[in-house]
């Protein structure tokens, strides 16, 4: 029986999809493998923020986190993350800050909002009135507070301010002075 030749298996090509050599994304870890599986990773973290550390700023003690600032957080923890919880945290308030960003860009690109005043209030509102104050038409006195209308409840007339008192007291002078 006649042999095959080396040269056909040689040069034969590789299935559709894998190139030649080591692919380590897809490859199971072996012993000789230069990349650590997962158990034997190590994963940094901050104590203080839970951002990810990262061992080129230091390790426990000498450490120094950029995210919080903080010295002495970024700790170790060999196979998992040290501080779930913290972490996913982090996570949220960088995504917090993200859509915050997301929203002033946003905003700017819908151009400028119209200028108002400084010092003046943006909402529209009623006045409201506040004192004693008297209907010239039925004499009745009304004592008002944080009121919008300035209507008599009786005649639905105009009401002035101050007290009847003080309307007669004027009438009181008035008439010393024609008498005069």
């Amino acid at each position: 029986m006649p042999r095959s030749s080396r040269r056909d298996r040689r040069h034969s090509r590789p299935p559709a999809g894998r190139s030649r050599g080591a692919d380590f994304t897809t490859a199971r870890p072996t012993r000789f493998s230069p990349r650590p599986s997962q158990d034997d990773q190590l994963f940094w973290q901050c104590s203080r923020c839970g951002a990810p550390g990262d061992p080129i700023n230091g390790r426990a003690e000498d450490s120094y986190c950029p995210h919080c600032r903080a010295t002495g957080t970024v700790f170790g923890e060999q196979g998992k993350i040290p501080y779930p919880s913290l972490y996913h945290a982090w996570l949220q308030k960088q995504q917090q800050v993200r859509e915050g960003e997301r929203l002033v860009t946003e905003l700017r690109q819908r151009g400028p909002t119209p200028n108002i005043q400084k010092g003046a209030d943006p909402v529209k509102r009623k006045k409201s009135h506040s004192g004693t104050y008297h209907c010239p038409s039925c004499f009745i006195e009304f004592d008002l507070v944080a009121e919008e209308s300035l209507k008599c409840d009786t005649c639905g007339g105009p009401l002035a301010k101050g007290t009847l008192d003080d309307v007669w007291a004027d009438d009181e002078i008035d008439d010393d002075q024609d008498d005069e």
